[in-house]
């Protein structure tokens, strides 16, 4: 049995003891898409057509005559448990380990170039990630984790106490209960802005942590972590079909269009510094090139299909 079957062996007895037991509508909810997959669905039916055998077994047991007959349904319980604790012996030892350790959830999701990507996750959180992102989630018994490898992803997480949500973004990790909050990781530069709620936000490398409220934003740069304060509205503003600059450079600008598939602006030396705020359509970004001129000094040489962007 290969190191990938015995995890997910040990998980189908896990969830086979668990429902057992009365479970909440969110844990039937993961159970059903957890079970949803032909593979856990296989496994599941094993452990039970196992359990099934022990069952039988403690059915058809006769006591000896030294056995009082009233201990009969005790005797058969304590079979039956000691059963299941066999049951849970078949996997591995420290199944426990493995039990918190293996995710009853796991999914991968992946934007490119000019998309954006809209998810519910199995607790009903919404995930919205932005052209060029990758996003891993993995949902555990006791937490929720995800990872924003690439680009930038707006969350509307559903609160539950007993399971905490965090947000991993290189050494930077995010942890909240139920708010909605950007997390954007883009050239090892890591920008967190709140929308609502209250999140937490720590730096492992750093060993610093702030909280951050509604209109509260933070930047982690190499070393450094830098508060700032953003305009609710504009958090996840590509949701809406839009980007949003407040001060940015001309240079940061024109990366964050290529992200949306805009590859023709090229800025020389001399205007990569020049700032620029204001709200723009992603969807058609003829409309940006039509209106930077009016934006910042500009103006724009032709080169075969690019577009020179000098000082005007």
């Amino acid at each position: 049995m290969t190191h990938e079957q015995e995890i997910l062996e040990e998980l189908a007895i896990t969830w086979f003891m668990r429902t057992r037991e009365p479970m909440s509508a969110k844990e039937c909810e993961t159970f059903e898409q957890w079970l949803s997959v032909k593979e856990h669905k296989h496994a599941y039916d094993d452990v039970c057509q196992t359990w099934n055998a022990l069952d039988d077994c403690a059915s058809t047991y006769k006591p000896t005559p030294n056995t009082p007959t009233n201990n009969v349904f005790y005797t058969r319980r304590a079979f039956l448990y000691t059963s299941a604790s066999f049951l849970l012996g078949l996997g591995a030892y420290g199944l426990y380990g493995h039990y918190l350790s293996t995710p009853v959830y796991a999914r991968t999701f992946v934007s490119r170039q000019g998309e954006t990507m809209e998810v519910t996750l199995p607790d009903g959180t919404h995930v919205s990630l932005d052209a060029d992102t990758q996003l891993e989630v993995a949902y555990y018994t006791h937490q929720r984790e995800t990872k924003v490898f690439q680009g930038q992803v707006m969350f509307s997480v559903t609160s539950d106490p007993q399971k905490a949500f965090h947000v991993k973004a290189s050494d930077t990790l995010v942890t909240v209960v139920g708010t909605r909050f950007s997390v954007r990781n883009i050239d090892d530069i890591v920008k967190v802005a709140v929308q609502e709620g209250h999140v937490r936000v720590t730096n492992t490398t750093l060993t610093r942590t702030f909280d951050l409220l509604p209109s509260d934003g933070l930047v982690v740069k190499n070393t450094e972590m830098t508060p700032l304060k953003v305009t609710p509205d504009l958090v996840g503003a590509w949701q809406q079909g839009r980007v949003a600059f407040e001060d940015a450079t001309l240079e940061e600008t024109l990366r964050e269009f290529a992200r949306y598939g805009e590859k023709r602006l090229i800025a020389t030396d001399e205007v990569k510094a020049f700032r620029v705020t204001g709200s723009f359509d992603i969807t058609n970004s003829s409309n940006f090139v039509t209106a930077l001129p009016s934006v910042i000094p500009i103006r724009y040489i032709k080169e075969g299909e690019k577009l020179l962007i000098v000082k005007r």
